[in-house]
């Protein structure tokens, strides 16, 4: 009875089964929809792709009119890469390399070999490095030519010294100068012995590194590899100045500019006329050394190489500044500005570049992404279909199986989505809590500097009312001087809860504030004229300038005397090379006071220089001949 109530049901599911097993196919009717078709279906290999394994450099075979889909599909990604066009070249094979579409290891190992070269040529190392690994283990039992294999072990070898991965890399160009041994090629030996010796240059091991050089410097390369042989005499030079036999790698660079000379190559020149310029400015041969820079400059202009002129005028500059060649050094100055500016634009175009590859690259991705649960959903129906067809029990069973799960899954969904629901609204009041905090340390922090001007206010104030009761003018003098150095402090304070930062003080607002205060607070007739730079500075280093200024202004007050009729100071403070330079001058007569003495001013020099070492400050008294009255200077480090 059960059956013959379901049999209309199952009727009906078989039916409607088979109609959607007869209109599987993908959204985009693409070559990759044809392949994946062929590929359930067994095609047939009609191209042998071990033939033509790795041969990037050579036309792909004329003769493929009986290559399937798939075949065509291949040929086309390898197409894309011979032609530089990178990307669409890993467009195709990442989606093969994802649906895992492989008749033969050797497709396997075809389709890895290309998703790495190619994410190497866009600049995507350890991605190469990560296909590459899946077939590098398998090459030596390939039926692959040695000079390929010595190919793709050179490249594998520079991606992982590229990585830092030192030691492997070493393996890797061991293994490379064996097999251009077993060959007898010297043009293959001749750029392993090259790169073994810029490998053990790397390791810091500089004989192993000159042995290697010296052999590529053998005559017998030279015609094989004319510039790898410039190189080789460079690249022993670079090694001899590392160990720091700088005179003997000179003549090496002049010859290995000879031999690019002659073979009318820029390759490589601009590093030989870097390198000899640095070895004749450490034997301070300055006109060579300058002379060198120059060449260099000449050949980063015509090879484009924007990064290497900026470090040529660099390098001149600071030859100039060491040699005092001030003059002509205002010109080359502007022309390293403008090349910093070129390279800079260059770096700008080359980000974007890299930007827009990396959404193509991640575009790439998520197509491949959808792909693939394309294909897991084509295989998915398949199964049922087959399930339905072998018995009408199963079917039955998968409808309340599929029910029960649909179910299930609902209800740890709706569970999910209420634990991230509480999770949110946690969140949510984590970070109301959190501001409310921030806002009452932040007013907490505004009331503690406000208490703190109060407070000094008020010990200001009793010095004042303790002052009205002497009649001892040093007594009053003291107390007036304790109340300007608190008044310094008390202004720093007053300064961060009213502009609401505090983290820093703008020095120009501080010093005129505390010149105003200084001058109300004395009966003497005073003139103060101030150039103080706008320069942001913290609390700890504010209070020590504002008391060094508090404590010269009142030894001026004390002791300046003058032919004229009133005192007047002079205040500048500059920001000059990561350094605030602080000058202090008045119009006294410095013949008629002496620091050196340290009678009633002693303890406001002591401070000075308390508060002058406290800033790591360099400080000078009265250094100036030329100048009448008492000056000081201070340089004080602002990194």
């Amino acid at each position: 009875m059960i059956i013959k109530k379901l049999l209309p049901l199952i009727v009906f599911i078989l039916f409607f089964g088979q109609l959607s097993a007869e209109n599987i196919h993908f959204s985009n009717d693409s070559l990759l929809d044809i392949v994946l078709k062929e590929k359930l279906d067994q095609a047939p290999v009609n191209v042998d792709f071990s033939a033509v394994f790795f041969d990037v450099e050579s036309k792909f075979p004329n003769n493929i009119e009986n290559a399937n889909a798939y075949e065509k599909f291949i040929l086309k990604g390898m197409q894309f890469y011979n032609e530089a066009n990178y990307i669409a070249a890993l467009d195709i094979f990442n989606q093969l390399a994802d649906q895992e579409i492989f008749r033969t290891k050797d497709e396997e190992m075809l389709t890895n070999y290309y998703l790495g070269i190619s994410f190497n040529r866009l600049g995507n190392t350890p991605l190469a490095l990560y296909y590459l690994e899946k077939m590098i283990g398998d090459l030596e039992n390939h039926p692959i030519s040695k000079q390929k294999l010595h190919q793709l072990y050179s490249s594998y070898s520079s991606m992982l010294l590229n990585q830092d991965r030192v030691n492997e890399s070493l393996a890797f160009f061991l293994k490379c100068l064996r097999i251009s041994e077993e060959l007898n090629d010297s043009l293959l030996l001749c750029r392993s012995l090259n790169n073994l010796g810029v490998i053990y240059r790397v390791k810091n091991e500089y004989d192993s590194a000159l042995y290697y050089f010296n052999q590529v410097k053998k005559q017998e390369f030279k015609k094989h590899q004319q510039i790898l042989h410039a190189f080789a005499f460079g690249n022993a030079a670079s090694v001899l100045q590392m160990k720091g036999d700088t005179i003997a790698s000179i003549p090496l660079l002049k010859k290995e500019i000879k031999l690019l000379s002659e073979a009318n190559s820029n390759e490589g020149l601009f590093n030989s006329f870097m390198l000899l310029g640095n070895a004749f400015k450490s034997i301070s041969e300055i006109d060579s050394a300058n002379y060198f820079y120059s060449q260099a400059i000449k050949v980063a202009d015509e090879t484009k190489h924007r990064a290497g002129k900026v470090k040529a005028y660099e390098a001149i500059l600071a030859l100039k500044l060491k040699d005092k060649r001030f003059q002509s050094i205002y010109s080359y100055y502007n022309n390293y500005l403008n090349a910093k500016s070129e390279r800079e634009k260059e770096m700008l175009v080359n980000n974007r570049k890299s930007i827009e590859q990396l959404g193509r690259i991640v575009n790439i991705s998520r197509k491949s992404l959808m792909k693939k649960n394309e294909v897991k959903t084509v295989v998915l129906e398949k199964q049922r279909l087959i399930y339905l067809l072998i018995s009408l029990c199963l079917i039955v069973l998968l409808l309340f199986v599929i029910i029960f799960y649909n179910a299930r899954s609902r209800k740890k969904m709706q569970q999910k989505n209420a634990e991230l629901a509480e999770k949110n609204e946690a969140l949510k009041e984590s970070f109301v809590t959190i501001s409310k905090t921030n806002r009452q340390n932040e007013l907490l922090l505004r009331e503690v500097h406000h208490r703190v001007k109060n407070n000094l206010q008020m010990l200001i104030s009793m010095f004042n009312l303790q002052k009205e009761n002497l009649e001892d003018e040093r007594m009053i003098a003291v107390f007036t001087q304790a109340q300007d150095r608190l008044q310094s402090i008390a202004l720093v304070h007053q300064n961060i809860y009213q502009n609401n930062d505090f983290e820093s003080i703008d020095l120009n607002k501080y010093i005129d504030r505390l010149i105003e205060s200084l001058s109300f607070n004395t009966e003497k007739e005073i003139e103060i004229s101030q150039q103080v730079d706008a320069v942001e500075l913290n609390i700890s280093r504010i209070i020590p300038i504002g008391l060094i200024i508090c404590e010269l202004i009142t030894n001026s007050l004390k002791h300046a005397k003058s032919d004229k009729q009133h005192t007047r100071i002079n205040i500048s403070a500059k920001v000059k090379d990561n350094t605030l330079v602080v000058a202090y001058n008045d119009n006294g007569i410095l013949k008629d006071r002496s620091l050196n003495e340290k009678k009633e001013n002693s303890i406001g020099i002591t401070l000075i220089e308390l508060f002058a070492e406290q800033l790591e400050a360099k400080l000078l008294f009265n250094h100036l001949e030329a100048v009448k009255g008492f000056h000081c200077r201070i340089e004080i480090p602002i990194n």
